[in-house]
């Protein structure tokens, strides 16, 4: 009978206690606010129940609902009831129809559950005198290594070892030191077996020589040699771990945190050692160790170091006579019990801070406490967290940074500390290998997994302040076009024949074309090229398109994709790819990669440019420019159809206001300006099923094909910005669900009735008797916008299934295919100009470097023509690129 409740408690478990349905993904324990809400919305008292009858945990679904109604009855002050059927519960009894009948439970003890658990992994696992031992093995050498062993004893205790060295029982803090159930066992195999090991420092053989540990300065151990992981690659071989180091790692990077910042010291020595090997008898730097100097040598340091130790005292005396000075000026005395007081309110807070969850703000507290301890500045070793957000505001604004650091309230790097990482290269337009280089290291794109490494190609021109300007680390006049050599030759060359002039000079850069790197899998979203150019044709975006094609896959990065806007150049650049033979006369929506054997490369129209364009057809239909008029099934479409509505809507001739139903639609929806013309959302929120649905509502035969126009854009749209894969739950719409299967009904619905939507239409419009062929076409979308979006779905729709089908891939967000990223830069570039909002040439070098060391730390306006996306900060140690300074020598 025992055995039968626990089995009823463990079935009560998985199933939510409003619904009764099984909870299929995250549980939701039932805490003091959400047993409020459940009382005050259903009239339940979870304080009531009883373990053996009602489920102690609720799904997501009902959590949600709760939450809304809570919301929805703070803002309304009123009582609205919850659309949730509650389950009814009964004592458990034979036949119950909540505990599993199939088999009784079975018990199973933690080592028979570890031996289970070993077993799927391929572990080695036996018996030996009551305890239960499981191993790993693995070739070193020419023998048989354990690399991991388990032993769990009679009394439910457990030994761990990796590589020899026995584990302490804090290392898993989530498991017992003595298991209590199958769950704990089988998790501690997972744990121990399962996780990736850290490699230590491998390729310091000539540093570790015969040594078996490193000392520290103090005399204490800090480093062991150990073997290195039982890998083919490092069979034999020898590694260098830190005294602390963590063992287990994810499986993104090669080797811990500790490990890696001790390389620093295994760096040091190997400079030692190559110091010593490299004396040299007639130079003598004034750091050079004394043993490595001769009699000469050694009086001249000495002599020196004589002189610079004169020079500290007086320092220092100086500095003591001014603070006693000031201290019998301005210092005030305190009694004890105030002293007292001051001491405990300053440990308080350090207490606080350390136990602080933010990892942001323990890391600033940290380094400004570092800041104002060091007796020199110039002695600091920032962050490099600090320094990438040190950077996004000196690159914000120069004024307000100084402001900041020369205030009492923060201590930030100095100016000069943060140009050494801003110019870490020269920047100069086309493809810079140093720019590469640096992404590939700070993105550590070549440990990342395969199908993450599929990218689109970005691509878009900024305004720029025409002239020109002197650098002067390169001796050169920046501002010209430059599009690469060969288009520099040929423009040069066709200036000489139509202007007949030998010495006709590059014209003046109007423009800048910025290519952008943006991962379909990954976070990856950055600038790796840039050309200034005057409204660039097709045949040279061709020539700078392609060569950074190449440059990605030589950095292992596969290109999916071409993402623009629909210019007219840009549509000329992809139909000049029409070289398959059934491509004739049909629209272009793909080529064959050169760098990619038999896979395609696809062309996209921004889509958030398509619903631009779209609206702007939909306001000048009988409104604004009149330079259309829309026609579909013999209805017109018009704008004024739209202004009737949201006038009826805001009942401008009712007595009494009552409830929109066009909440989000306002003036600037509907009186556009040039500005507002450029706003994604405001295309978007008009092109909506709301607006549709209040169409409907409204009721007016005359508006039909409005209506129907609206539905059929506000889908296509909803299949093509899906942003994350839980949108469609907050919305209700599961159009916005991510793409999981190939076969998804969404493509069938783009193919067999959009698209057939867009020929009906414009076949109906071409057909129509008594109008020109111009008046024809102003009855139908304009021929690029239509263009722009049969390009669009062709390409999208491909390319998905191709994506959908690489191993790793569980699902696709259509987001990833526009160019809202590069949008989203073009704001940091501009807002770094201050008033200035296009900037020259060589400032958008210099602030390319910025942007591209700050990382996600510079934050776009929210105020742009697009939606911005939060980012995390990079907390990140890894060493920053500096620029290369030669070292002087004092003496020679």
């Amino acid at each position: 009978m025992a055995q039968s409740q626990q089995s009823h408690i463990d079935a009560l478990k998985i199933l939510c206690r409003l619904c009764g349905q099984t909870i299929e993904k995250k549980v939701n324990k039932i805490d003091k606010k959400l047993a409020l809400n459940i009382k005050l919305g259903l009239n339940i008292d979870i304080a009531n129940d009883q373990p053996l009858i009602h489920p102690p945990y609720m799904c997501t679904r009902c959590r949600l609902k709760l939450d809304r109604w809570r919301t929805t009855k703070n803002n309304t002050k009123k009582r609205k009831p919850i659309n949730i059927d509650v389950a009814s519960w009964f004592p458990h009894e034979d036949g119950c129809k909540i505990c599993p009948d199939s088999q009784p439970p079975c018990v199973q003890t933690p080592a028979l559950a570890a031996r289970e658990t070993a077993n799927m992994f391929g572990l080695v696992s036996w018996e030996d005198n009551g305890a239960t031992l499981v191993a790993k093995s693995a070739r070193n050498g020419g023998g048989v290594c354990v690399e991991r062993s388990l032993v769990i004893n009679a009394n439910n205790t457990w030994e761990a070892c990796v590589y020899g060295q026995q584990l302490e029982n804090t290392v898993f803090q989530d498991i017992p030191s003595v298991l209590e159930t199958a769950a704990d066992s089988c998790k501690l195999v997972t744990e121990l077996f399962g996780r990736k090991l850290c490699r230590g420092n491998l390729e310091y053989e000539d540093v570790i020589g015969n040594r078996t540990t490193f000392k520290g300065v103090r005399g204490e151990i800090n480093g062991l040699v150990m073997d290195a992981p039982f890998t083919p690659n490092h069979l034999g071989k020898k590694t260098v771990r830190h005294t602390k180091c963590h063992l287990f790692i994810d499986s993104s990077v090669e080797t811990c945190s500790t490990c890696w910042a001790y390389r620093t010291t295994l760096n040091a020595m190997r400079s030692n050692i190559n110091k010593q090997k490299n004396a040299s008898s007639d130079t003598v730097h004034v750091h050079t160790r004394n043993d490595y100097l001769n009699s000469d040598q050694l009086k001249d340091k000495l002599n020196y170091l004589k002189k610079d130790n004169r020079k500290l005292q007086n320092q220092n005396k100086s500095l003591q006579e001014q603070i006693k000075q000031i201290h019998d000026c301005e210092s005030v005395d305190v009694s004890e019990e105030q002293n007292d007081f001051l001491q405990e309110a300053l440990n308080d807070t350090h207490d606080i801070i350390n136990s602080s969850d933010n990892e942001a703000f323990k890391l600033l507290y940290e380094e400004q406490l570092k800041a104002i301890t060091v007796k020199d500045k110039r002695q600091v070793r920032w962050h490099p967290a600090i320094i990438r957000f040190s950077i996004a505001l000196y690159n914000k604004s120069k004024s307000a940074y100084n402001l900041i650091r020369n205030s009492p309230f923060l201590q930030l790097p100095h100016q000069s500390t943060l140009q050494k990482y801003m110019k870490f290269t020269t920047p100069q337009a086309g493809i810079n290998a140093d720019v590469l280089e640096f992404i590939a290291k700070d993105r550590d794109i070549d440990n990342l997994p395969e199908y993450q490494k599929n990218v689109t190609l970005v691509f878009d021109e900024v305004k720029l302040k025409s002239g020109l300007v002197y650098t002067k680390s390169t001796g050169k006049l920046v501002g010209y076009t430059d599009l690469g050599p060969i288009t520099n030759e040929m423009q040069q060359f066709d200036k000489r024949l139509m202007e007949n002039d030998n010495s006709a000079e590059p014209e003046i850069a109007t423009q800048m074309l910025v290519l952008m790197a943006r991962g379909i899998f990954s976070s990856l979203r950055i600038p790796v090229a840039y050309y200034p150019t005057k409204n660039a044709s097709s045949s040279e975006l061709y020539h700078c398109i392609w060569p950074t094609v190449k440059s990605l896959a030589l950095m292992g990065l596969t290109v999916r994709a071409f993402v623009a806007d629909g210019a007219s150049w840009n549509r000329k650049f992809f139909s000049g790819h029409q070289s398959l033979p059934h491509q004739q006369g049909h629209i272009v929506y793909y080529t064959q990669n050169r760098y990619l054997r038999n896979e395609r490369l696809y062309f996209i129209c921004d889509v958030p440019h398509l619903i631009k364009t779209t609206r702007n057809n939909f306001e000048n239909s009988g409104w604004h420019l009149k330079s259309r008029k829309l026609r579909f099934n013999n209805l017109d479409i018009k704008w004024t159809h739209l202004l009737d509505l949201w006038k009826w809507d805001r009942g401008e001739n009712r007595t009494s206001p009552g409830f929109r139903l066009l909440k989000k639609v306002s003036e600037a929806h509907m009186y556009l300006t040039p500005s507002l013309r450029m706003r994604v959302s405001l295309a978007a929120q008009v092109l909506s099923s709301t607006v549709a649905n209040c169409f409907a509502l409204h009721g007016r035969p005359e508006t039909k094909s409005t209506q129907h126009f609206i539905r059929m854009m506000d889908r296509f749209f909803d299949c093509l910005n899906v942003k994350t894969p839980y949108q469609w739950v907050h919305g209700n719409k599961p159009v916005l669900k991510p793409y999981t299967d190939v076969n998804d009904e969404r493509f069938k619905w783009l193919l067999q009735e959009f698209l057939p939507f867009l020929d009906g239409w414009q076949q109906e419009a071409m057909s129509t008797p008594n109008l020109s062929a111009t008046e024809q076409k102003k009855l139908c979308l304009s021929d690029q916008t239509l263009q722009g979006l049969r390009i669009t779905v062709m390409s999208f729709v491909e390319l998905a299934k191709d994506l959908l089908n690489i191993p790793g891939v569980t699902f696709l967000c259509s987001d990833k295919l526009n160019q809202d990223p590069l949008e989203e830069w073009f704001s940091l570039v501009r807002g770094a100009g201050g008033a200035n909002s296009n900037p020259t040439v060589k400032e958008l070098g210099d602030i390319h470097l910025n942007l591209l060391v700050a990382g996600s730390n510079a934050v776009a306006s929210t105020r742009g023509n697009c939606r911005t996306q939060k980012r995390s900060a990079n907390l990140d140690d890894t060493p920053l690129p500096k620029k290369k300074t030669k070292r002087t020598q004092l003496f020679n």
